[in-house]
């Protein structure tokens, strides 16, 4: 294969591999377990996996500037840590399809925030953008059940946080860690945030249940695919095809989170809900064309591009 038609092979797989983390989701949340602690183990399984092949084939990796730390803890705690918890919350109350359109809001929050910090330009082409992704996301939530109360409100928050916590990423990792390998950003971003979640709920404690194979299968797979694989994926795509080209690309995670929400989970959307989705996914590309990709992907991810955690 060409360069740009490889990488966008491999933008296309990692996209493909997040687009999966609500049916592993929902599969652990049927056999007891709680957003939490899916979301501890997942991090500290996918971290102990990384240090150990940074440990064994590329220690020059763990080298960073010591000032660098205090962006890395605050990366980990808030775009991996609190993103993981926010994102698998909504898909523990809402469903797998709302979530992930949801999760899309993270460049809409990405351009606001690079608006009111940063003071960069804000243009007509973005506003555009910005008033069709609010307007599909309400459709795609319910539209007016939301307002009669319908909807569950604490999942449609959660959905939007995860949509700003993962935001948050691509725009301050934007501008403070692109010096860096993505594998050193995964490691210590993975490393900060299972440590900030283990606070709260330790991944240890699934040890002392007697869960079944299916559930610890999922779990290994929830660290190992959809977080460090896609996450790898996508930056050797990143090589071959530009940040704009490999956001368009990657929006396929949207797209197999919906068939397999349908056909594997049994949910269904109304047709005002698709055409919703379709406006949130319009709008974010009008936001990252015309603002120069200010965020890079948006889906389940860091460093210059934002990539799916």
């Amino acid at each position: 294969m060409g360069g740009r038609t490889s990488g966008a092979f491999f933008v296309a797989a990692g996209a493909t591999i997040w687009g999966t983390i609500g049916v592993a989701g929902k599969s652990l949340f049927s056999h007891g377990l709680d957003p939490m602690l899916v979301a501890s183990c997942r991090l500290s399984v996918a971290f102990l996996s990384m240090l150990a092949y940074v440990a064994l084939f590329r220690r020059d990796l763990f080298r960073v500037r010591a000032a660098d730390l205090l962006l890395f803890a605050g990366f980990g705690v808030v775009s991996v840590g609190l993103y993981n918890f926010f994102y698998l919350t909504a898909i523990h109350l809402t469903t797998a399809s709302t979530a992930v359109v949801l999760l899309y809001t993270a460049p809409f929050f990405a351009v606001v925030v690079s608006v009111v910090l940063f003071k960069e330009r804000f243009g007509p082409v973005e506003v555009s953008g910005l008033i069709l992704a609010v307007a599909g996301t309400f459709l795609c939530v319910g539209g007016l059940s939301v307002l009669r109360g319908a909807a569950n409100p604490a999942g449609i928050l959660a959905g939007l946080g995860s949509g700003l916590t993962y935001g948050l990423f691509g725009v301050f990792g934007k501008r403070g860690i692109e010096r860096y390998d993505y594998r050193t950003v995964l490691v210590y971003s993975l490393g900060f945030g299972a440590a900030f979640l283990g606070l709260w709920r330790s991944p240890w404690s699934v040890l002392g249940g007697s869960l079944p194979a299916p559930v610890w299968a999922a779990l290994v797979y929830l660290a190992l695919g959809p977080t460090v694989a896609s996450y790898c994926l996508y930056h050797v795509g990143l090589e071959y095809t530009g940040a704009g080209r490999a956001s368009v690309i990657s929006t396929v995670e949207v797209v197999v989170a919906l068939v397999l929400g349908r056909f594997v989970l049994g949910e269904i959307l109304s047709p005002a809900q698709v055409g919703g989705a379709l406006m949130v996914l319009g709008g974010v590309a009008l936001i990252q064309m015309r603002a120069g990709d200010p965020y890079g992907h948006s889906g389940d991810h860091p460093a210059e591009t934002g990539v799916s955690l």
